[in-house]
C-alpha cells in the first residue's frame, strides 16, 4: 500500500526529512548475552514519537514514518530499540492523525525538556538529545547504546555525543548515519543569486524541495541556525576526539544521477549528495573508524512517493539498510575490529 507523508510533513521532508512492536531472536547472540540497545534519531523538522522496546503507537506508523521500518527490523534482530521523541515547535509529541504519515494511541510521551525541537540550533538540539539519552540511563538502565540517525539526525547525534563525552552520560558504542550530511552542502541548498533550476539541473524532485523552501520564509528562517553554525555541519579537526574508538557506518543514496552534472550535487538522494553522506572530505583524525554503503535509494518515503516508487526505494525502508545496521551493531557490540574505509570514497 502506498504510504505518503502528512501535509505538515511535506515541509519537513523538503528540507530534510519517521508495525508492530514484537521482537525476535538473533542467532548471532547467545541466550545469556545482553542484547544491544539502539536509539533511533530522526531528522530536521520531523515529528517522531517516543517508543520503547515493548511500547509503540497502536495506530498508523508505530514509530513515525521515518523510524518505523528500521525499528521493526532491529527489534526482529533481537535488539532493544528506543526512538527519540521530536516535535516541531517544541513541547510534548502529539498524535498525528493527518492522512499520509499518521500515528496515534502512543505510549505516554516524554516532557518537552526531553523532546527534540528540530527547528532550533544544533547546539540546543544536541543538548536535548543528550538529556534524553541520560534519561534512558537513569530511568531505563541504559548504560551503553548504539545510535542510528537519519538525515540531520546524524548532526544532532554527533553534537549529543560531544556533550556526553564532555559532561557524562551513557556510553555510545557505535553510530550509524543514513542519508546524513557530514558537510554543509545539500541538494536543497539555495546559492545566493542562483536560479534553482540551474542548481537542480532540471531535476523535478530537487525543484520541489527548492521551490518549497523559497516559498516558505518560515522554513528558510528555521534553517538559519544550521547555516550560522557550520562547525556542527562540517566536522573539522576542532571536533577530533569525539568519535575516537567509535565505529561509524555511513549510508547514502544515489537515486538521482546525472552524467556530467556538477559533482557538488550529483549523484544524490534528492536531498543529500553522496559524497556528503559518506563523509568523503572528513579526515581520519575526526572520523577514524568508518565503513560506507551506497544504495540506489531516495532520501525518504516522501521522495519515493513523489517519484511513484515503492517504499523500499527509500533509504529508511530498504532492507539492505537494516541488514547493514544489524551487522554493524552486532560487530560493534562484540568489539569486532572494523576494517577502516570499507566501501568509502577515496578522499
Amino acid at each position: 500500500m502506498r504510504r505518503f507523508l502528512a501535509p505538515i510533513a511535506i515541509a519537513a521532508a523538503v528540507v530534510l526529512a519517521g508495525c508492530s512492536s514484537s521482537s525476535g531472536g538473533d542467532a548471532s547472540e547467545s541466550a545469556s548475552a545482553t542484547p544491544p540497545t539502539v536509539v533511533i534519531v530522526s531528522g530536521l523538522l520531523a515529528i517522531s514519537p517516543y517508543t520503547t522496546p515493548t511500547e509503540a503507537c497502536k495506530t498508523g506508523y508505530a514509530a513515525g514514518n521515518t523510524d518505523t521500518f528500521i525499528r521493526e527490523q532491529l527489534l526482529a534482530a533481537g535488539f532493544k530499540v528506543y526512538t527519540s521523541p521530536a516535535m516541531v515547535g517544541g513541547g510534548q509529541v502529539m498524535d498525528q492523525p493527518a492522512e499520509g504519515g499518521p500515528f496515534g494511541d502512543c505510549p505516554p510521551q516524554l516532557p518537552a525538556d526531553l523532546t527534540v525541537d528540530p527547528t532550533v540550533s544544533p547546539l540546543t538540539i544536541g543538548q536535548t538529545l543528550a538529556n534524553f539519552l541520560r534519561y534512558l540511563q537513569t530511568d531505563q538502565g541504559v548504560n551503553e547504546l548504539h545510535l542510528v540517525a537519519h538525515s540531520m539526525g546524524g548532526v544532532f547525534s554527533r553534537v549529543a555525543m560531544a556533550e556526553l563525552k564532555a559532561n557524562g552520560g551513557p556510553k555510545v558504542v557505535s553510530l550509524s548515519t543514513v542519508g546524513s550530511p557530514w558537510e554543509p552542502v545539500m541538494i536543497g541548498d539555495i546559492d545566493p543569486g542562483q536560479d534553482p533550476s540551474t542548481a537542480c539541473d532540471g531535476n523535478q524532485s530537487c525543484l520541489v524541495f527548492q521551490g518549497a523552501a523559497l516559498a516558505s520564509p518560515t522554513v528558510v528562517s528555521e534553517m538559519l541556525p544550521f547555516v550560522q553554525a557550520p562547525n556542527f555541519l562540517t566536522w573539522t579537526d576542532q571536533q577530533a576526539g569525539v568519535l575516537d574508538g567509535i565505529p561509524v557506518t555511513l549510508i547514502g543514496g544515489t537515486y538521482f544521477t546525472k552524467e556530467g552534472g556538477s559533482p557538488r550535487r550529483w549523484p544524490n538522494d534528492a536531498v543529500v549528495q553522496i559524497d556528503q553522506a559518506l563523509a568523503k572530505s572528513v579526515s581520519d583524525a575526526v572520523l577514524p573508524i568508518r565503513s560506507c554503503l551506497t544504495l540506489p535509494d531516495t532520501h525518504s518515503l516522501f521522495v519515493s512517493a513523489m517519484e511513484k516508487q515503492p517504499d523500499n526505494t527509500a533509504l529508511t525502508w530498504d532492507p539492505r539498510t537494516t541488514e547493514t545496521l544489524v551487522a554493524h551493531i552486532n560487530a560493534a557490540a562484540a568489539g569486532t575490529a572494523m576494517e577502516n574505509r570499507t566501501g568509502c570514497p577515496t578522499p
